[in-house]
């Protein structure tokens, strides 16, 4: 497979092309322009390797050289961001200049306020002309400007929703693209009193394989979110969701018990979780996941600074026939249950009493026999996502002995496959 160019590369590409700031001459026929011999198919491989470049010289080629334009700008125009980006009304520019430069946009970032900045045009006009998108990102702080996304026309598989407030439009949006595999939303109202609005339709979202949600701090954190927006058990294989309540966090695993394959939740510990909810795949309790192979759990206490670890809550019932496919699991602590796991006490002295974090490895190789690799990390940050993480690892060897733990890398997304 060829490998992405390099800065180097884009400059002998560029110098190959004799791009600058010149007007246009058409070389002789005779001439040795190898780039421009190339079967239309090649040029297209060779643009492809472009896609997402903002660099000066490739926006100056759809310009000077006729021959090229049609891959320069399939290039220059694959990704495209409107309304937050300082080439927002650059864009806005080109694309009113020349409408048929948005069915070349596959990838769009939306910030939507009161309209498009420098756009003249009504906003349902402009996203008519964005024929051929395959992923969509909107940030609005006007939850009615979401409504507008049911006019654009193509079939999206991406969609991520973004703004400050929860829009009342999300159902009819969602049914306006029935291709979406990826749906993520993620809302930080400024009011407390305001709510999702619930995505129950069976009609919508056929294919939807992924769901992300985020929810934020400054809701009430007896406020059950996930059953406010989402209720009803859509095709999801992989669910992700920030700040999930106790509560809530039983029924989504309920609801996506049957199709889920990985699982990436940020649990709020409250008063309302057990003792028993201190280790993390106890969200696996009296349910079957046939089908799910990696799960990953990070808590956030807030300001309790009571860790429950007791040994006796480690096993679950029947763990066999529970996740009988799964292999690995992951979970990020903060550092006072990094204490209790390793038998710190709580005065800080360096004198383990009970290294729980042994025996939790132990008790959940012996009861999960697909379970390859156990990962345990400090979560240093409480909100922000990290995509690797140095933690303590335990393995499955081959001759089925239990090692660990070593003191490595966790890239989470590799462990999740």
């Amino acid at each position: 497979m060829l490998e992405k160019p390099s800065e180097r590369q884009h400059i002998g590409l560029a110098a190959s092309l004799y791009v600058s700031e010149t007007p246009h001459v058409e070389p002789p026929a005779n001439q040795d322009s190898h780039l421009l011999r190339l079967p239309s198919e090649l040029l297209s491989m060779v643009f492809g390797y472009l896609v997402g470049e903002k660099k000066a010289w490739l926006s100056r080629l759809t310009t000077v050289c006729k021959s090229l334009l049609s891959e320069a700008e399939s290039a220059l125009y694959h990704e495209m961001c409107l309304g937050i980006s300082p080439d927002a009304s650059n864009n806005m520019r080109r694309i009113t200049e020349k409408p048929s430069r948005a069915a070349l946009v596959r990838k769009l970032v939306l910030g939507l306020y009161c309209g498009l900045p420098g756009s003249g045009d009504p906003l349902k006009a402009v996203l008519l002309l964005f024929t051929n998108l395959h992923w969509l990102r909107i940030f609005s702080t006007n939850p009615g400007m979401f409504e507008h996304l049911v006019h654009i026309p193509s079939r999206l598989r991406v969609l991520e929703l973004t703004g400050s407030d929860y829009t009342p439009h999300i159902e009819g949006v969602l049914a306006a693209h029935p291709d979406v595999e990826h749906l993520a939303i993620v809302f930080a109202p400024n009011r407390q009193d305001d709510h999702p609005h619930p995505i129950s339709r069976p009609d919508i979202l056929p294919k939807l394989k992924s769901l992300v949600l985020k929810f934020y701090p400054q809701m009430p954190p007896e406020k059950d979110l996930f059953m406010a927006s989402v209720r009803y058990p859509y095709p999801v294989s992989h669910l992700s969701v920030t700040l999930i309540s106790h509560d809530d966090l039983i029924y989504a695993m309920d609801l996506f018990a049957e199709t889920l394959v990985t699982v990436n939740l940020v649990r709020k510990m409250d008063a309302r979780c057990a003792v028993e909810c201190f280790w993390p795949t106890h969200v696996l309790a009296e349910k079957r996941f046939p089908r799910l192979q990696h799960l990953r759990i990070s808590d956030l206490y807030g300001h309790s600074p009571v860790r429950h670890g007791r040994t006796e809550t480690i096993a679950l019932p029947g763990s066999r026939d529970t996740a009988p496919v799964l292999r690995s699991v992951v979970w990020g602590a903060d550092q006072p249950t990094m204490n209790t796991l390793r038998g710190l006490p709580d005065t800080g002295a360096e004198v383990p009493i009970e290294n729980f974090m042994d025996c939790y490895a132990r008790v959940l190789f012996e009861s999960i026999p697909t379970l390859k690799r156990l990962g345990i990390y400090h979560r240093a940050e409480r909100y922000r996502e990290i995509e690797e993480a140095v933690g303590e690892v335990y393995m499955q060897a081959e001759n089925g002995c239990l090692t660990g733990p070593t003191h490595e890398m966790i890239n989470f997304e590799q462990w999740r496959g």
